[in-house]
C-alpha cells in the first residue's frame, strides 16, 4: 500500500492534533463505517479511502510513530493488505461489543442462523449518535452442559465411526487414480467423541432458546433502513459457532420534524395577521436550541424558508439544512367578536385573492 499524500489527521477527520488515543480510535471507527468495503461493494475509490484510513490509524495509534510523524511528517506505516487491516485492527471490526460488516472472517465451520431485528431511533438520537441495548431471544449454548449436549459437560465416549480421531479417510477415483483424502467425521462433527448421557436441560442439543442483550453503537446521521451487523451474536449452531445479529435502522416518527436525508422539514403555523405584518419569529431546532426566522410583510402561506446548517449531523459532523414551511393557522373555534371581525375582512376588497376564480 503506497503511503498516502494527505495529512493523516485530515484523513481521519481529526481537527485537534493533540487528540487523545481514544479520540483517534473513535475517528477511525467513524471513517471505517463510512468506507467499509462491504458497505461499498465494487467501489475502488471507497476501498482506497478505507486503506488510507487504516494507514493513518496505524501511525496515529502508535505513540512512537505518531511522535515521529508529528516532528518530521514522514509516514512510518506498514504495507498492509485488506486482510492485514482486518487482522491487525480486529478490536475495531470484531468483538463481543463491536460492530463489523461480514464477509472477511473465513470460517470452515457452518455457523448458526442470523437473527434480524429493527431498531427504532429518534431524530435526536440520530443527530447525536447513540448506543442501544437490544434484547432478543436466540438459540444459545445450554448452561447445564456448556453447549456440549453431554450431562454436566463431561459424559463422553469415543466416536464409534472415527474412533476418536474426528476425521474419516475417504477413497475416491480420479483421473490420476485412486486418491485418499480425509474429511470431518459426520457422526461426531470432528469432535472425536459422542455423547454418552444427554444433558437433561437441553435434551442433548447443547442449545436452548434464551434472551440475550447486545449493545449496538449507532453513529451520527445513520440513514433510515441502514443495516448494522454484529458478528457472533446470532443463533448458535450445533458446533458452537454463531451467526450474526442484523439490526435495521428505522427512523421514529417525530411530532415536529420530518426527515429528508440529512435535511429536516418542519411547519410553522402563524395567524393571518402575522403573515400580513411579517416580523421575527422563533423556531426550535433538532439540537433543542432556538433559531430566529425573519418574515417579510405579506408572506403567503406555503412559503419555505431555508435554514442552512440546522439539520441533522452526519458521521463527519457536517450538518444538513432545515426547511421551515410557513402555513396559515385556521382557527378551530370562533366567538361572536371573531365572527364580526371575519365578516368585515370578507367584505374588504384588499382580502380578495388577486387571482381568485371563486364564484359567488
Amino acid at each position: 500500500m503506497a503511503s498516502i499524500k494527505n495529512d493523516y489527521y485530515d484523513v481521519l477527520g481529526i481537527r485537534d492534533r493533540k487528540a487523545t488515543s481514544d479520540e483517534v480510535k473513535a475517528a477511525y471507527r467513524r471513517m471505517a463505517f463510512l468506507y467499509h468495503p462491504d458497505k461499498n461493494p465494487d467501489n475502488k475509490a471507497a476501498e482506497e479511502k478505507f486503506k488510507e484510513c487504516a494507514e493513518a490509524y496505524e501511525v496515529l495509534s502508535n505513540e512512537e510513530k505518531r511522535a515521529k510523524y508529528d516532528r518530521h511528517g514522514d509516514p512510518d506505516a506498514k504495507n498492509m493488505s485488506m486482510e492485514d487491516i482486518f487482522t491487525e485492527f480486529s478490536d475495531i471490526f470484531s468483538g463481543s461489543n463491536s460492530i463489523t460488516f461480514g464477509g472477511h472472517a473465513q470460517d470452515r465451520f457452518a455457523k448458526g442462523a442470523d437473527v434480524r431485528t429493527t431498531v427504532e431511533l429518534t431524530l435526536e438520537e440520530i443527530n447525536s449518535g447513540t448506543e442501544k441495548k437490544v434484547v432478543m431471544e436466540k438459540m444459545l449454548p445450554c448452561e447445564g452442559c456448556k453447549g456440549t449436549g453431554a450431562k454436566e459437560g463431561d459424559s463422553w465416549v469415543d466416536c464409534s465411526v472415527c474412533l476418536g480421531e474426528g476425521k474419516m479417510t475417504v477413497e475416491t477415483n480420479t483421473i490420476l487414480g485412486k486418491m485418499k483424502t480425509k474429511k470431518t467425521c459426520g457422526r461426531c462433527g470432528g469432535r472425536g467423541k459422542t455423547v454418552k448421557e444427554k444433558c437433561q436441560k437441553c435434551g442433548g442439543a447443547g442449545r436452548r432458546r434464551k434472551n440475550e442483550q447486545v449493545t449496538i453503537e449507532f453513529y451520527k446521521g445513520v440513514k433510515d433502513g441502514e443495516t448494522f451487523i454484529v458478528e457472533d451474536k446470532g443463533d448458535t449452531a450445533e458446533n458452537g459457532h454463531r451467526g450474526k445479529l442484523v439490526a435495521i435502522v428505522k427512523t421514529a416518527k417525530h411530532d415536529l420534524f420530518r426527515r429528508e436525508g440529512q435535511n429536516l422539514v418542519r411547519d410553522l403555523f402563524l395567524n393571518i395577521a402575522d403573515l400580513i405584518d411579517g416580523g421575527a419569529f422563533t423556531v426550535k431546532t433538532i439540537d433543542g436550541k432556538k433559531a430566529g426566522v425573519q418574515l417579510k410583510e405579506r408572506t403567503n402561506s406555503g412559503t419555505e424558508i431555508l435554514m442552512v446548517g440546522a439539520g441533522l449531523n452526519d458521521i463527519e459532523n457536517k450538518k444538513g439544512d432545515m426547511i421551515v414551511r410557513i402555513l396559515a393557522w385556521t382557527p378551530q373555534k370562533l366567538d361572536e367578536k371573531d365572527k364580526e371581525t371575519l365578516a368585515a375582512i370578507k367584505q374588504s376588497k384588499n382580502f380578495i385573492p388577486w387571482d381568485s376564480t371563486l364564484e359567488k
